[in-house]
C-alpha cells in the first residue's frame, strides 16, 4: 500500500503500511501462528506494536496469533538467549523487525542453530531490503551467503501518478548526475523532510520569531 499525505504527498506510507504488508503475507499464506523478533529500539518497538495492533483488529477471526514478541539488544550473546528461546517455542514463521546490520547478525546464528533450514519462514523489513549490502559478508564482494535464499521482505512504495510526483521527477532529473534508479521512497522522504524543516522556518520567520529563537 501507498499512504499520501495531503500536505506532504511525496511522503511513502507510515511504518504502519509495512505492518498492514507484514500481516497481509501472513493472512495470504494463512499462517495463523507467528514469533516477532525485534530489535529493542524504537523502530523494532513500533513494528511490533503496529503487528499486535492488526491482529487485535482481526481478533473477530480467531484464528491469528502472535505466540512471541521479544525485543533484543545488538550484541551476541544477547541474540543467542533469544533465539535460544525461539528455537525451544518450535515456531517456524519469524518476523525479523530491525536494522539490516543486525538483520546479518541475527541470521548468521540462526543459521548455526539451524533456524533457517526447509521449513522455516523469515520475513524481513525494509531497513533490511533497502539496505541488502549490509548483509555482505565481505563488503567488497558481490555473492550473498546461501542462507538468505528464501527471505521474504517488505519495501515501501510511493505513487507515481499524482501531479507533485511528476513534477518533483522532473526537476530531480533535471539535476547534474541524478539518476532515474535514485529516485524511490527514501530520496521522497529526504526531499519531504527537507521541505518540512523549510516550511517550518517560513512560518517562524512570518511570526518575527527571534533569531535567535531559530537557532
Amino acid at each position: 500500500s501507498s499512504g499520501i499525505n495531503a500536505e506532504w504527498p511525496l511522503r511513502p506510507g507510515s511504518d504502519m503500511f509495512q505492518s498492514k504488508a507484514i500481516f497481509g503475507i501472513i493472512r495470504n499464506y494463512e499462517w495463523y501462528e507467528f514469533s516477532i523478533l525485534a530489535s529493542s529500539d524504537t523502530y523494532g518497538i513500533n513494528g511490533v506494536l503496529g503487528l499486535l495492533h492488526l491482529q487485535y483488529l482481526v481478533n473477530s477471526e480467531s484464528k491469528y496469533k502472535i505466540k512471541q514478541a521479544q525485543y533484543f539488544n545488538s550484541n551476541e550473546e544477547d541474540i543467542v538467549k533469544h533465539l535460544d528461546i525461539l528455537e525451544k517455542s518450535l515456531e517456524h514463521i519469524i518476523v525479523l523487525h530491525c536494522s539490516a546490520s543486525d538483520a546479518k547478525l541475527v541470521l548468521k546464528i540462526a543459521e548455526k542453530k539451524g533456524l533457517l533450514n526447509k521449513g522455516y519462514v523469515w520475513i524481513v523489513t525494509d531497513a533490511v531490503v533497502n539496505n541488502v549490502r549490509a548483509l555482505l559478508e565481505n563488503p567488497d564482494s558481490e555473492g550473498y551467503l546461501s542462507y538468505y535464499d528464501g527471505l521474504i521482505g517488505t519495501v515501501p512504495t510511493h505513487s507515481t501518478i499524482t501531479d507533485q510526483y511528476k513534477q518533483f521527477k522532473d526537476v530531480y532529473l533535471n539535476k547534474s548526475n541524478a539518476k532515474y534508479s535514485d529516485l524511490n521512497a527514501n530520496t521522497l522522504k529526504a526531499y519531504d523532510a527537507v521541505t518540512l524543516i523549510g516550511t517550518a522556518v517560513d512560518k517562524l520567520k512570518k511570526k518575527k520569531v527571534p533569531t535567535a529563537t531559530l537557532r
